[in-house]
């Protein structure tokens, strides 16, 4: 995979993000809510990558997520880390406990069989996992069946190349 590294406004990202979801949003009549801590900072990233990683998560939000829910982007800069974490936060049926690690997995998907009430690849959330660990990120879930759901994307706010920060 090639990354192309640039720096960028955080807010310009989110932005992009929220017109990309917006009319999928908007015809579930969802409330979707996009938050920066401080719009002026930037990230030095790879944009394509980093909106692919937001969009497929705002898509699963906004498809999982019964009419007129709210689903939610925040964007916090945390300075002890030197990186930003994207929370995405749904009111949807949220995801059992023992189905974490599989939906990260390629093809994997929690309603799969020939009855399925969602389309889709299951590639989304495996390309998520896959991009953000590109970018020198994590990703992390938090959800509980009938709870709702948030993924927490961290990323550095600068890429550090592992040969830049290793001892020789």
């Amino acid at each position: 995979m090639h990354l192309a590294w640039n720096e960028y406004n955080i807010a310009d990202v989110v932005e992009s993000v929220r017109r990309l979801i917006k009319e999928s949003a908007q015809k579930k009549k969802h409330r979707l809510n996009c938050s920066v801590s401080d719009p002026s900072n930037r990230i030095v990233t790879d944009r394509k990558r980093l909106i692919q990683i937001l969009v497929n998560l705002l898509s699963n939000a906004v498809k999982f997520t019964p009419d007129q829910g709210t689903i939610q982007l925040s964007v916090d800069y945390c300075e002890s880390k030197d990186a930003y974490t994207f929370l995405v936060k749904d009111n949807g049926p949220g995801i059992p406990r023992d189905h974490h690690d599989l939906i990260f997995e390629p093809f994997s998907q929690l309603d799969g069989g020939l009855n399925r009430s969602h389309s889709g690849t299951g590639l989304g959330l495996s390309l998520v996992k896959q991009f953000t660990t590109a970018l020198g990120g994590q990703v992390e879930l938090i959800s509980d069946l009938g709870k709702g759901t948030e993924f927490r994307i961290v990323i550095p706010r600068k890429f550090k190349d592992p040969m830049e920060v290793c001892e020789i």
